[in-house]
């Protein structure tokens, strides 16, 4: 076995991967390349934090949920803290 064998058994990676953007019109330059990379980079980075604020959310809305409407009067003010 070559070195290069070896390698890609050892660590169990192909030698060719897909690649994860595919320009397939025009010849971007590097920096437009690095554009749209960033781009994508942050739109995962968007979606990825917008899927773990949902628990934020449920959270927020569970309250509502239970029937636990804000409601005027005396007191009224305690019972807009959360529950303890």
């Amino acid at each position: 076995m070559s070195a290069e064998q070896t390698d890609a058994v050892g660590t169990g990676q192909d030698e060719q991967q897909a690649p994860m953007l595919k320009f397939v019109g025009g010849n971007p330059t590097p920096e437009e390349v690095a554009a749209v990379t960033a781009v994508v980079l942050s739109a995962t980075a968007e979606t990825e934090t917008a899927a773990g604020g949902s628990a934020g959310r449920r959270a927020q809305n569970r309250r509502a949920r239970l029937g636990l409407r804000l409601r005027p009067g005396r007191g009224a003010w305690r019972r807009t803290l959360p529950f303890r």
